[in-house]
């Protein structure tokens, strides 16, 4: 018997955590002649950044720098640092992983042990890691249509949410920033931070056109007696073009856009200060293109003319249930316990992660913020502390989801911290992300058919009377006995695909 098959390809991308791959920071460092001698540790900040993604086979090599930025109260009670390059590189396999899979990293600093071992010497023990990703692309081929004599189905028809495209493009961004003439000469940077804004998305034809905003955001030592910190904030206007394969003008794109590796360096301008800063940045786009497709699966068959032997498996399937937009201002009150702070000389976001979890008929995304502060106490001393930030940003779905899927991100677009007396300070955050929450469900859809010639052909007989009860299916009805959903309802003026109430039907040969 021949039968003619109609299918559609479900796309899927499934990300993959790679084993992370870790570097230890073990170093003894002498202060050049230019820094101060020590007196007390405030920070020793560790970041590690990768300037290149290198594929070769099976395995992926992430390179960069790990920068070490020391920062510490000097003997005439002024905060002073000193800063350490030192390199990184690390490899992963890619075992099991196709190479149509779009590789991606991040950086973060396990842990960092620093002490002073003399006033002009440090002693640094510590771990980074390099975590890298694998982003899959996946296909499920179901079957929307069997035609052949006598075949029935039963179709179900939804609307899934399809992969259509995804990819990373980095591009470098660098540019000269002037202070303002009211600022101070840059003397020693204590910490920097940049972070991409995406105004705009649009897709043309396989490639995206992004508009945006790269944010750099430094704190110094002014190149003064006093060496009182100082805040600069530059922004660079972001406008590339991106090629993605397969990426259409109709798909649902969805951008993320993150600061992969950060260099500064001041420059003296024409008077001889350094009032210039060399801002040089690589900036990643990471594109996940989607589209809500109508697909009929079909999910049950039989035959009226001959024995029909069907495969069924169960699938996942995808839809589209929320997306997160945030790009709004939150106030947090936390207690430093212990720590009476006068003034708050800087905030900065050490760290930002947030996970999407399904309560009830509502999503909740849960955020939470590593703060690190340098602050004034009462008695005039500059101090450091870290507090974790929580928040809880929740959506009314009106609807239970069993399983979720989702990749979530958010951007600390900006951290101040204000103090309210004593111990107690308010944190005022501006976040910002977007990104989908798609339901995972299961499925049962038939994956293969043929005839089974070893089963008995079905009997035919000239009237079949049967009494089925309130709630029956009809395709259940007409399967058992061989005939058709549409025999049955004609013969016997049932409109609906079940049984209205409890009564006698007449099954027709077909």
């Amino acid at each position: 018997m021949d039968f003619e098959l109609k299918k559609e390809e479900l796309n899927t991308l499934k990300c993959v955590p790679l084993a992370p791959a870790e570097q230890s920071v073990n170093l003894e460092l002498n202060l050049p002649d230019y820094c101060s001698d020590i007196k007390r540790i405030l920070k020793c900040f560790v970041s590690p950044s990768v300037n290149s993604l290198r594929r070769q086979e099976n395995t992926v090599t992430a390179s960069g720098e790990i920068v070490i930025r020391l920062v510490y109260v000097n003997s005439e009670e002024k905060i002073d640092c000193f800063e350490h390059k030192t390199e990184l590189s690390k490899t992963a396999e890619l075992k099991d992983i196709p190479e149509s899979a779009v590789i991606s990293c991040d950086c973060e600093t396990e842990y960092i042990n620093c002490r002073a071992a003399s006033r002009r010497r440090i002693s640094l023990d510590g771990s980074v890691c390099v975590i890298f990703k694998a982003h899959c692309f996946g296909k499920t081929e179901v079957i929307t249509q069997i035609e052949s004599s006598g075949v029935q189905t039963l179709q179900s028809e939804e609307e899934l949410a399809c992969i259509t495209a995804a990819g990373e493009k980095c591009f470098d961004m660098s540019e000269t920033a002037s202070l303002s003439q009211e600022a101070e000469p840059i003397g020693k940077i204590i910490r920097s931070q940049s972070f991409a804004k995406l105004e705009s998305a649009k897709a043309v034809s396989g490639k995206l056109l992004i508009k945006g905003e790269l944010v750099t955001e430094v704190v110094y030592c002014a190149d003064s007696a006093e060496m009182k910190p100082q805040l600069f904030r530059h922004t660079m206007p972001i406008s590339q073009i991106v090629e993605i394969p397969n990426l259409s003008e109709d798909d649902d794109c969805l951008v993320r856009l993150s600061v992969r590796a950060l260099n500064l360096q001041p420059r003296s301008d024409s008077s001889g200060s350094n009032r210039l800063l060399e801002i040089a940045a690589k900036v990643c786009a990471f594109v996940k293109g989607t589209a809500v497709k109508s697909v009929k699966m079909v999910t049950d068959c039989y035959s009226t003319c001959f024995a029909l032997k069907a495969d069924y498996s169960y699938i996942e399937v995808f839809k589209k249930a929320h997306t997160f937009d945030v790009d709004s201002s939150f106030k947090k009150t936390a207690e430093l316990s212990g720590r009476n702070v006068a003034s708050i000389v800087d905030a900065q976001c050490l760290k930002a992660s947030c996970t999407v979890a399904a309560n009830g008929e509502k999503l909740e995304l849960r955020v939470s913020i590593l703060a690190g502060l340098i602050f004034v106490d009462s008695d005039s001393s500059f101090q450091y502390a870290e507090k974790d930030v929580e928040l809880t940003i929740e959506e009314n779905l009106h609807k239970r989801l069993q399983k979720i899927l989702c990749e979530p991100y958010i951007t600390v677009e900006k951290i101040e911290a204000t103090p309210l007396g004593g111990e107690k300070i308010q944190f005022t955050l501006n976040l910002k992300g977007k990104f989908n929450v798609f339901s995972c469900e299961q499925r049962r859809v038939c994956m293969a058919v043929g005839e089974d010639e070893n089963a008995q052909s079905p009997q035919r007989c000239a009237l079949i009377i049967c009494y089925p009860k309130k709630g029956e299916k009809l395709w259940n009805i007409a399967k058992h006995y061989g005939s058709t959903c549409k025999a049955i309802a004609d013969e016997n003026g049932i409109s609906g695909d079940e049984i209205d109430e409890d009564k006698m039907i007449m099954i027709p040969c077909v």
